[in-house]
């Protein structure tokens, strides 16, 4: 009976995609995460959340403003619900992001009379794409842009083909929001704004070109104004986010120089718009096939050229800027662009569906390569945990130090910004003293503060430059401090004791 309820049942009906692709790539998660594999944006998002929440006094200005604040938001929940409350929510966040996109996808293929064996078959295809698992998988919120970026080509599409004004406010809103889920909206926004007149209808640019601007760009600028005035307030200069060493929003420029992408093409615009085409057209030559395949259509035709050239030039701009440390942490949108480009495929020639869905295939079986060629530290050992690999433990001296500062309940100055891989490792901030506490702003006052317990980086750390501890006391971690002993000592940090 509970069966046959389940199988009439629609709520049932529309969640079971959602609830199978969530167990796969779970799966998928728990085999990567089982060989040692560690995301270290996952653990600086799990960690921030740690260091705002488990405070006397909750301030969610303390998430500050060094990184979108969505992905954060989406960990709240997990932190309250006690058993789910792990260094592995960013991954599980990661997981529903990617199952509810394929549900969506799914539920629009069924609406475009896509039959059942088909949309299975490209649900799968999509959901085996080295790129879509290497976002999903990995915890670092690179889903939630996918997810967003998703909803930015609907809003796209349903500009083109309704021509009403949902959306133009849909796309103008979706643009807004997306600078609060990705650090890298700012280069997509700017790759739109060329774009614009092949999505506004051709009355509405005739009428007022300059209205059209303003009112799909109005919620964007205000998004990055707004950010610009909230660093002005707290922290006295409006550019601190694009100038602090720990800002997300800086991306690859702090490290360039260990980007070979970058050390190859970095400041080159044309021959980075060079690559970034042939490897976009590689990975993904459904694209390509659909804008043949609509090529008579004008509205379509526009559409899909969007699709394909906004997450290119944007790649290219940020190349450009020595910003995008690779490729692929900007044309992974382009899997959104292939997704709604199958939902506007012509319904009456099933040949062309099935050739696009072979492309698909030949576009996952090209996207291997890329994680073996000139792969990003993160990519290469993603793709060598994905393989059965065992890494070698990462970040194991912080994880070490984190289990014995869970031992005790003493008054501890750390440094978050430089120690959030400690504070993800020991399970919570309880007794901590961080960098936005007066605790910690009063201490290093003193040449010597009087806390209980400090932990200090080596300052020859290529690290250490966060460290406020390390800055304002650079001989601690060699030669101790009076009337502190060292309780704990590593090559990478060192814990001192009040002695009294």
């Amino acid at each position: 009976m509970i069966s046959a309820y389940l199988r009439n049942n629609k709520a049932f009906g529309y969640m079971r995609p959602f609830l199978v692709t969530a167990a796969l790539l779970g799966l998928a998660t728990l085999w990567l995460l089982g060989h040692n594999y560690i995301n270290d944006i996952a653990l600086l998002r799990w960690s921030l959340v740690l260091t705002v929440f488990d405070t006397p006094e909750v301030r969610l200005e303390n998430i500050g403003l060094m990184h979108p604040h969505v992905p954060v938001y989406a960990l709240i929940p997990f932190y309250y619900s006690k058993i789910l409350a792990t260094p592995a929510a960013p991954y599980l966040v990661s997981v529903l992001s990617g199952a509810l996109l394929l549900t969506i996808w799914n539920y629009q293929l069924k609406i475009n009379r896509y039959s059942d064996g088909m949309r299975y078959l490209m649900v799968a295809v999509v959901m085996t794409n080295p790129l879509f698992l290497w976002v999903v998988t990995t915890g670092s919120g690179r889903a939630l842009s996918l997810l967003c970026f998703f909803l930015i080509c609907f809003a796209i599409m349903r500009t083109l083909l309704q021509r009403d004004t949902r959306g133009v406010i849909l796309l103008a809103g979706s643009l807004g929001a997306y600078f609060f889920v990705d650090e890298k909206a700012f280069f997509v926004v700017i790759a739109a704004v060329p774009l614009l007149p092949l999505i506004a209808s051709p009355k509405m640019l005739r009428e007022s070109p300059l209205g059209v601007y303003v009112l799909i760009l109005l919620p964007a600028v205000f998004s990055i104004l707004s950010w610009f005035y909230l660093n002005w307030i707290f922290h006295g200069d409006a550019e601190t986010f694009l100038t602090a060493p720990d800002s997300e929003f800086l991306a690859a420029r702090l490290t360039s120089g260990e980007s070979l992408w970058l050390l190859r093409y970095g400041g080159t615009l044309a021959t980075a718009s060079i690559i970034v085409v042939l490897s976009a057209l590689a990975m993904f030559p459904a694209l390509g096939w659909q804008l043949y395949a609509v090529w008579h259509t004008g509205r379509l035709r526009h559409g899909i050229g969007v699709y394909f050239l906004i997450p290119v030039v944007a790649a290219a701009i940020a190349t450009a800027g020595f910003y995008l440390g690779h490729p692929a942490e900007m044309l992974f949108l382009l899997l959104a662009g292939v997704m709604l480009g199958m939902l506007v495929m012509p319904r009456n020639k099933l040949q062309q569906r099935q050739v696009a869905v072979a492309l698909l295939l030949l576009g996952n079986l090209l996207t291997i390569l890329l994680f073996y060629y000139q792969p990003s530290g993160d990519m290469r050992n993603w793709q060598q945990a994905m393989s059965g690999r065992q890494l070698e433990q990462q970040y194991a001296e912080e994880l070490r130090l984190g289990r014995w500062l869970a031992v005790g309940d003493r008054a501890t100055l750390i440094d978050e910004r430089a120690g959030y891989r400690v504070i993800a490792s020991r399970g919570g901030s309880g007794d901590l003293l961080l960098s936005h506490m007066p605790e910690f702003k009063f201490a290093l006052k003193h040449d010597v503060p009087s806390v209980e317990q400090l932990v200090v980086m080596n300052p020859k750390h290529k690290e250490a430059y966060l460290d406020r501890v390390t800055q304002r006391y650079p001989r601690l971690f060699n030669d101790g401090m009076p009337g502190y002993a060292r309780v704990y000592s590593g090559k990478q940090w060192a814990v001192f004791r009040r002695i009294d």
